[in-house]
């Protein structure tokens, strides 16, 4: 992605009051499903991350797998890097595969060889700096959410930090990532920074404290730019 407009004003550090309130009877009253968190973190990630900024929020993602050239299952196989699907009515012997390419453009698995969207991991938001290219986008967080009801579990972070790992084997390019485990109101944030580099914050936050808008802030600021494709 090219940047052409260099103006990183940012969004306004504060989201709408309505929409705080919310959250503070939230805390008073915890919800019992986490879909019912759906709507207003989606508000949330809205505003710092608005469409109007080549901004994404994209709920359930499908993290597909990875595809490995040094698989031994089809090492023998020729690859064609190919945005076509496979014809069903083609030569099954004729030992080439059509390569799959996720959003962000990683290669991953085609569904000739099981990399197909039943039962692979399905975060809640992915967060991503966006282009008109289909697998030109660049994901800046993830997100997990859970009812405010229950305590946080080790099986909910492990969650979490699976996503984290399944998106860096196939975009180990990219950076760094961040990872929000949203609990109710409170949020756990992990940044993933190489390979089994993955780090949690020493506190826990609210949604609605400074300390956490002006995380999402900084991440959107640095990535305000306008991008388009090069002429």
């Amino acid at each position: 992605m090219n940047p052409v407009d260099p103006a990183n004003a940012g969004p306004e550090l504060d989201f709408q009051a309505w929409l705080q309130h919310r959250f503070l009877n939230l805390e008073h009253h915890p919800t019992r499903y986490e879909a019912s968190l759906y709507g207003p973190l989606n508000g949330v990630l809205t505003h710092y991350f608005p469409l109007d900024r080549q901004f994404l929020v994209k709920p359930q993602p499908k993290l597909r797998p990875a595809f490995d050239p040094n698989d031994v299952s089809i090492s023998s196989i020729g690859v064609e890097t190919s945005f076509v699907e496979e014809d069903p009515d083609e030569d099954l012997d004729d030992p080439v595969l059509q390569l799959s390419f996720d959003s962000d453009g990683g290669d991953v698995l085609p569904r000739a060889m099981g990399g197909g969207e039943g039962g692979v991991p399905v975060p809640d938001f992915f967060v991503a700096k966006a282009t008109h290219f289909l697998t030109n986008d660049q994901t800046l967080l993830i997100v997990e959410v859970k009812p405010g009801e229950d305590p946080v579990t080790r099986t909910d972070k492990e969650q979490l930090l699976e996503y984290m790992e399944l998106y860096s084997l196939n975009h180990q390019d990219i950076p760094s990532t961040m990872g929000l485990l949203v609990h109710g109101v409170f949020v756990r944030i992990f940044t993933w920074s190489g390979p089994d580099t993955i780090n949690e914050a020493d506190h826990v936050l609210g949604i609605n404290s400074r300390e956490f808008k002006q995380i999402l802030q900084r991440i959107a600021t640095d990535n305000w730019a306008i991008y388009q494709a090069p002429n």
